[in-house]
C-alpha cells in the first residue's frame, strides 16, 4: 500500500528514533491508518498519494509562534494531506506527533498545533499522538486537552497510540507492518549491546515479512526500517544479515540481492577512502556516485556531504 511517489529519505543516525518514526509514518501512512485510525482508513482514497505538508508549515508555525521566519523549536512531526472518497470533503489533514520522554505537555502541544493548523488551513485536522514512553502523571491522561475560565470551556480530543504498553505477544499477533516495526525497535533497544540477540530477532522478522507476500519494493523498504531499528553494529553481523536475506527473500529460485542502508553507507565511505589517494576531488565524486547508487538521499544532502555542487551531482546522476 506504500505510496510509489514518495521519496525515501532516512536519517542515518541509528539512535534517532523520532526521526526514524517520522520517516516510517511518511512511507507507511496507509498501514498506520489501518492499524490505528481505521475509520479514516476506510474513508481515505488510497489510490491517491498523501501529500507531505510538514516542511511547508514549519515556517508558518515559526512566524505565528515567534513573529519571525526561522526554524521553529517546536514543529509538527508529520502533516499529511489525505484525500477522501466521500465528496463532502476533498481532503483532511492528518497530524501525527511522535513523543517519547521529556518535553512539554503532549496535550498542550497537540492543542496548540490544532489551533495553528486551523488558522492556516481553515479546517480542523485529524490528529494522533504516538507515545513511545509513559508521560508524567501531572499531565493527566493523554488524548484530551481541556480548560475552563468564567463559563468559557474548551475540550479537545485526539487519538493516542501507547506504543510502550504493547507487549511482544500483542505485536506479533497483530502482525501488521507498524506492529513489526515497533517490535524491531523494542528488540533493538532491549539488546542494544548484543549483536547475536539482535541478529536472531532480525531473522525472525525476515521470516514474518516473507510470509506476508509483499511486493519487492515494499519488502525492501520495510527491511531498511527494520535494519535501522535493530541496528546491527558490526560489519560481521551486517554481512550475516545480508546473507540471510539471500536465503529468506528470493524470487524464482534466484536470491534477491538486498543490501541494507548501513552497509551501503559503509561502502560509500570506503569509496571515499579508496579514492582519496587518487585526489580529493575524485574521492568526492566516487563518494557521491556511491550515495546516488543507494538512492535514499537527495541531491542537496549528497552535495552537502561531499562538498560538490548541485550541478556536479546532476552530471554524475546522468552517468549512472
Amino acid at each position: 500500500m506504500a505510496d510509489e511517489s514518495l521519496t525515501i529519505t532516512i536519517d542515518l543516525d541509528p539512535y534517532d528514533y523520532d526521526g526514524l518514526w517520522k520517516d516510517f509514518t511518511r512511507e507507511f501512512w496507509q498501514d498506520i491508518l489501518e492499524d490505528f485510525m481505521p475509520d479514516l482508513y476506510r474513508a481515505a482514497d488510497l489510490t491517491r498519494p498523501a501529500e507531505q505538508l510538514d516542511k511547508e508549515l514549519h515556517d508558518v508555525i515559526a512566524i505565528l509562534e515567534s513573529g519571525e521566519a526561522k526554524t521553529p523549536k517546536r514543529y509538527v512531526d508529520n502533516l499529511l494531506k489525505i484525500y477522501l472518497k466521500d465528496g463532502r470533503e476533498e481532503w483532511v489533514l492528518l497530524h501525527i506527533e511522535i513523543q517519547g520522554r521529556g518535553g512539554e505537555s503532549i496535550s498542550v502541544r497537540m492543542f496548540r498545533y490544532h489551533c495553528l493548523l486551523f488558522i492556516h488551513h481553515k479546517r480542523h485536522p485529524a490528529a494522533m499522538a504516538i507515545l513511545t514512553a509513559k508521560r508524567p502523571k501531572k499531565e493527566g491522561e493523554p488524548g484530551k486537552y481541556s480548560a475552563e475560565l468564567f463559563g468559557t470551556k474548551i475540550e479537545y480530543k485526539y487519538n493516542v497510540v501507547k506504543v510502550y504498553e504493547m507487549s511482544d505477544e500483542e505485536l506479533l499477533t497483530r502482525n501488521s507492518l507498524p506492529s513489526l516495526f515497533i517490535y524491531a525497535l523494542k528488540k533493538g533497544t532491549q539488546y542494544r549491546r548484543s549483536n547475536p540477540e539482535k541478529f536472531a530477532y532480525m531473522k525472525e522478522l525476515m521470516r514474518l515479512v516473507a510470509k506476508k507476500g509483499l511486493d519487492i519494493r515494499r519488502r525492501r523498504v520495510f527491511m531498511i526500517f527494520v535494519e535501522r531499528a535493530i541496528h546491527l553494529s558490526t560489519e560481521e553481523y551486517r554481512e550475516k544479515a545480508w546473507m540471510e536475506t539471500q536465503t529468506v527473500f528470493h524470487e524464482g529460485g534466484n536470491p534477491m540481492r538486498y543490501k541494507g542502508i548501513i552497509e551501503r553507507m559503509y561502502e560509500a565511505f570506503n569509496a571515499f577512502d579508496d579514492g582519496y589517494d587518487k585526489g580529493v576531488a575524485q574521492g568526492h565524486r566516487e563518494t557521491a556516485s556511491a550515495l546516488l547508487n543507494f538512492g535514499t538521499l537527495t541531491d542537496e544532502q549528497i552535495a552537502s556531504a561531499t562538498q560538490l555542487t548541485l550541478d556536479d551531482i546532476a552530471a554524475l546522476r546522468k552517468t549512472l
